[in-house]
């Protein structure tokens, strides 16, 4: 498995663009000054990351230690605990690429393309981030395999 954004590859890169475009999504469904705050300070991103890492199965208790908080929730205003990104190597714990190691936005985003490339073999973190989207933006996530699947076949009738 390739580990993450690659400039280089056209498609990844794009996919990878396209994991920003969902984060603000969820933005549009708040007013236009707590969108424009939320971006700049990755609030959603925080929140959608800290919740994939509760599941035990992403992140095991005994790897918890590893994450490093921020403390000056005051400070930003934020109501959920915030990963310090630059003390704490998610891309070591195999959570995500380097890339997305950097900021909740990155980490976001890399998810989204992770996805998108290896479907069921993306990171555990990667599907759990994604189901905790679809969840948000109130739609149903039923079986990602069930949806691997429908892809796939359209992938194979698309080529030649």
């Amino acid at each position: 498995m390739a580990d993450g954004f690659n400039a280089t590859d056209n498609e990844y890169a794009g996919t990878h663009e396209l994991g920003h475009v969902i984060n603000s999504l969820l933005l549009k469904q708040s007013d236009e000054k707590e969108a424009n705050k939320d971006w700049i300070n990755d609030v959603t991103a925080d929140n959608m990351v800290y919740m994939a890492l509760r599941n035990p199965e992403v992140l095991p208790e005994e790897k918890r230690g590893e994450i490093y908080w921020r403390t000056d929730e005051k400070e930003r205003g934020l109501k959920f605990r915030q990963i310090d990104y630059k003390k704490s190597d998610l891309h070591k714990l195999g959570l995500t690429s380097v890339y997305g190691g950097s900021s909740a936005a990155e980490f976001v985003a890399e998810a989204f393309a992770d996805v998108y490339a290896h479907g069921t073999k993306a990171r555990p973190a990667s599907i759990e981030l994604l189901k905790r989207y679809v969840a948000v933006r109130g739609q149903v996530w039923k079986d990602h395999r069930k949806v691997q699947k429908q892809l796939n076949k359209g992938k194979k009738k698309d080529q030649p």
